[in-house]
């Protein structure tokens, strides 16, 4: 049996909503907000800041303005990321005190002053940051958005000189990569 084509929106009411999809989804979005966590006015907030703080002219400049507010807005999704992680490790790092606690009891074992000194050690030992590449991951990834968010700024910045009259430089230094950072 053939199966039925699908035929779109009918009403000039979908239609209207369905025209927005690649603009609402995916790569062509300019509302990067995550709705489970993050406020579409906050954002509308956010962006309107930014972009009237650059006083951008035509439709390049506004256009580095909003990329401006986006990697803004996602360096700070990053920075709770690490926020939430960090939090969730010392959370099962207190259980996992908690736990052996409670299994030393179970098991009749006393909790004498050594003991407990041990366990207090181990879970100071394991408790300021997550283990493996969690926070590398994350550090990178900020890392990479900063330099996007600098290298936006400058050539807004940039744009900005040129288009006023003054004196813009076509390269610039990049100290990212310095040794020490």
């Amino acid at each position: 049996m053939p199966r039925k084509k699908k035929t779109g929106p009918q009403t000039p009411e979908d239609k209207l909503r369905v025209a927005r999809n690649a603009v609402t989804h995916g790569m062509m979005s300019s509302v990067p907000v995550v709705l489970e966590f993050e406020s579409v006015e906050q954002w509308e907030y956010h962006r309107n800041a930014i972009v009237e703080g650059f006083d951008p002219v035509g439709y390049v400049e506004v256009w580095m303005a909003e990329q401006i507010a986006i990697l803004m807005w996602r360096l700070r999704r990053v920075i709770s990321y690490e926020t939430q992680a960090i939090t969730l490790y010392n959370e099962d790092a207190q259980f996992d005190f908690i736990s052996k606690a409670s299994d030393l009891k179970e098991a009749d074992r006393p909790l004498d002053l050594a003991t407990f000194a041990e366990l207090v050690a181990d879970f100071w030992t394991h408790k300021a940051l997550p283990e493996g590449d969690v926070l590398d991951r994350v550090k990178r990834h900020e890392a990479h958005l900063h330099r996007l968010w600098i290298q936006t700024m400058h050539e807004l910045e940039a744009r900005q000189a040129r288009r006023r009259g003054g004196d813009a430089p076509l390269a610039r230094l990049d100290i990212t990569g310095l040794p020490g950072e």
